[in-house]
């Protein structure tokens, strides 16, 4: 699965637009790009949620505040801000478990991390950590 942002030089209202499409790994066959509503001025991140064979993709919004979308096998749910989520920067996200991690640079450019957990739906609060950065963040498992 990719999502992408959009960019198209003869029509910048499309750009920042995010459009997601699939390569079937048996036939290498690609699905094509569809539009996913909402618009980032940075990249998206996208994660695998293996327990529920689910996506869900990460963002700034135009509001520099940090959204979320998670994708069931069959349509997008929906935009949801991660609370008190704000970022000059892309985001960045990973999942171990059942915990999905987020990492974000703040607006004082402090980095700081939350989790979710996708089973009971817990959120930790954002908990930064010292020192400062104006680069994007990313995290792996």
């Amino acid at each position: 699965h990719l999502v992408v942002k959009g960019f198209n030089a003869t029509n910048l209202a499309e750009n920042n637009t995010l459009h997601h499409g699939y390569l079937n790994l048996t036939d290498n066959n690609f699905s094509g790009w569809s539009t996913n509503a909402g618009s980032t001025p940075s990249a998206p991140v996208i994660i695998a949620e293996q327990a529920t064979n689910a996506l869900q993709i990460v963002v700034r919004g135009d509001d520099n505040t940090t959204y979320t979308n998670k994708w069931n096998g069959v349509i997008w749910q929906g935009w949801a801000a991660i609370p008190l989520g704000s970022t000059n920067a892309a985001p960045a996200m990973t999942i171990l478990n059942n915990d999905i991690y987020y990492e974000v640079i703040g607006i004082d450019n402090a980095v700081y991390t939350s989790t979710l957990n996708t089973v009971n739906g817990v959120f930790s609060g954002w908990t930064g950590h010292a020192g400062s950065t104006a680069s994007a963040p990313t995290l792996t498992r």
